[in-house]
């Protein structure tokens, strides 16, 4: 809601007049987002938040359904944050997946996935504004970013990934070692040999081992 005030919520009335329509519901909230002129707010603020959720510019008319969602909200009797939330965009597949034309892929959709790969998140505003820059694609400039993302305690994120993917290591509860013949193991040691099999894996990456070094 950017810099708009906040303020006890039921301090005022909604923004809209009429029953409230199928619209999200903020159960308890102790505060409640003030505008003095929702329109003009949502026209400043929804672009900006759609270009983050969809982790790509925006054109005003792609933006267009989404303000007029807003506006038949308020209309129907929605707060002006209840009308955003409806408004939001989180149920668009431009959010929930990556879209992506055939073909090489463009700044932004290289942005995308080098994030969710390494930091299994959203790009951060560095690979951004590379992006709209429109030189993440370098190859000097692609590989800079990597190591940036692999030297950030972030990537820990995609160790743990890979090493659940390539061995299991999210299946780790599935069974248990024999209490008679293996005495010794506890839960401690169970995590610890987690723990030691990520730290391994970041190692390698982090000194730019060969593979071979996990055959070794």
């Amino acid at each position: 809601f950017g810099d708009l005030p906040l303020r006890p919520a039921g301090a005022a009335p909604a923004a809209g007049k009429g029953p409230a329509r199928n619209r999200p519901k903020a159960a308890g909230a102790a505060l409640e987002v003030a505008s003095a002129n929702p329109a003009a707010d949502a026209a400043r603020l929804l672009p900006g938040f759609l270009t983050k959720a969809f982790r790509r510019p925006v054109a005003p008319a792609e933006a267009a359904p989404y303000l007029a969602l807003f506006a038949e909200e308020l209309k129907h009797g929605a707060t002006f944050r209840e009308a955003m939330l409806a408004a939001a965009a989180l149920c668009s597949p431009d959010f929930l997946f990556l879209r992506e034309d055939p073909g090489e892929l463009y700044d932004f959709a290289l942005a995308t996935r080098l994030s969710y790969f390494l930091w299994r998140t959203m790009p951060d505003g560095e690979l951004l504004w590379l992006a709209a820059a429109k030189t993440l694609s370098k190859p000097e400039v692609l590989r800079a970013q990597t190591d940036r993302r692999l030297a950030h305690p972030n990537a820990r994120r995609f160790t743990a990934d890979f090493t659940d993917n390539w061995l299991n290591l999210r299946d780790i509860d599935f069974t248990a070692p024999d209490k008679q013949l293996y005495p010794e193991f506890d839960g401690y040691l169970q995590d610890s040999m987690v723990r030691e099999t990520r730290a391994f894996v970041d190692a390698v990456l982090g000194k730019n081992l060969p593979a071979s070094t996990f055959l070794a």
